[in-house]
């Protein structure tokens, strides 16, 4: 198999494992990686709605339900630095934040290049690419 090669910060590194369809395992390192920042925010908006449908009660622990009382009511409340009047429009924000959602490492979002190989892999149309460090 050829080489899966990411470029970060100027340092060339060899991926060992892809998990997830989005999840790079480069030694000790985790990183998510996404075509552009766009699609990150989607797929951090996605996770979180799913959990609101599907797991309420963790959704519930994780904003707490004084955030919830207040978003039904269509009042403002902050999870996190922005306030917002309901639930939609704190999904809304994911959007605009992937790193709080992917990065848990750093919170910083990175831009990286990959090989062909890699690009083939993952069927990204570009070898321009965004990581988040995950551990």
């Amino acid at each position: 198999m050829d080489k899966l090669l990411i470029e970060i910060d100027g340092k060339v590194e060899t991926v060992t494992d892809i998990k997830d369809d989005n999840l790079l395992v480069i030694g000790e390192k985790e990183y998510c990686i996404f075509p552009d920042s766009k699609a990150a925010g989607e797929a951090a908006r996605e996770y979180w709605t799913e959990l609101a449908e599907y797991d309420p009660e963790e959704l519930t622990f994780i904003v707490g339900e004084k955030a919830l009382i207040a978003w039904g009511l269509g009042r403002e409340y902050a999870v996190g630095s922005v306030s917002v009047s309901s639930l939609e429009d704190w999904l809304n924000l994911w959007e605009d934040v992937p790193e709080e959602h992917f990065a848990s490492y750093d919170s910083l979002e990175v831009a990286a290049r990959i090989n062909k190989n890699l690009q083939r892999e993952l069927f990204f149309d570009s070898g321009e690419v965004v990581v988040y460090r995950a551990n």
